[in-house]
């Protein structure tokens, strides 16, 4: 069964569960200030060094319709057991979770607000590991493109699991964070309190059946 979900800005703190990506969205929010999103020149990653391992940089690959990895820090790459870097970070989901996670990547992308993907990964040893990915847009260095910087954490330490691969990827849930700036000052929270653009899914349990 899926369960339609909208998130305003209102209630983000509540809906951002791990603290990395609060803090990610908290700096993001912080440097864009009344603009649709920061630039990259702007985003202090001085103020973040610890989540460093953390970060990622999504690019969209138009050719395969999908996303690349085009940076991932070691603690992310930890998780596979496998550098991330380049990769496709669509790779590994079936093809009805692969669509709606491409699906709230391009509206952070276009709609310029943060996307958050919860997952739960399944490791060759039988262990279950939750994490949560935040997307937030920002222009790129030199030119008005846009590309998506964020974070994928683990809720759990995953350097001493054992295990050697990420055999297996179940969709919790996935949405938008709707922020209002300057730009658009009230069209976007208009659009996820009333009837809704997007709708964002949500998997629950007992819907999906292996």
């Amino acid at each position: 069964m899926l369960s339609q979900d909208t998130t305003i800005q209102d209630g983000a703190d509540s809906q951002i569960l791990h603290p990395g990506s609060r803090r990610l969205f908290s700096l993001w929010e912080t440097l864009r200030a009344e603009q649709a999103y920061p630039t990259r020149e702007a985003f202090a990653f001085d103020s973040i060094k610890d989540l460093m391992p953390d970060l990622v940089v999504l690019d969209r690959d138009n050719l395969r319709n999908s996303y690349k990895y085009r940076l991932a820090g070691s603690r992310v790459c930890r998780i596979f057991n496998e550098n991330q870097t380049g990769k496709d970070a669509l790779s590994g989901w079936d093809n009805f979770e692969a669509d709606v996670v491409r699906k709230h990547l391009t509206l952070a992308l276009t709609e310029y607000q943060p996307a958050l993907v919860r997952m739960r990964l399944k490791t060759d040893a039988a262990q279950v590991v939750a994490a949560e990915m935040i997307a937030l847009p920002v222009q790129m260095r030199g030119n008005n493109r846009v590309q998506l910087i964020g974070g994928l954490f683990a809720f759990r330490d995953v350097g001493n699991i054992g295990h050697n691969a990420i055999l297996g990827r179940e969709l919790i849930s996935a949405r938008m964070i709707w922020t209002e700036h300057r730009e658009a000052p009230r069209r976007l929270a208009a659009t996820s309190i009333g009837r809704p653009k997007f709708v964002s899914f949500a998997i629950i349990n007992g819907g999906k059946s292996n």
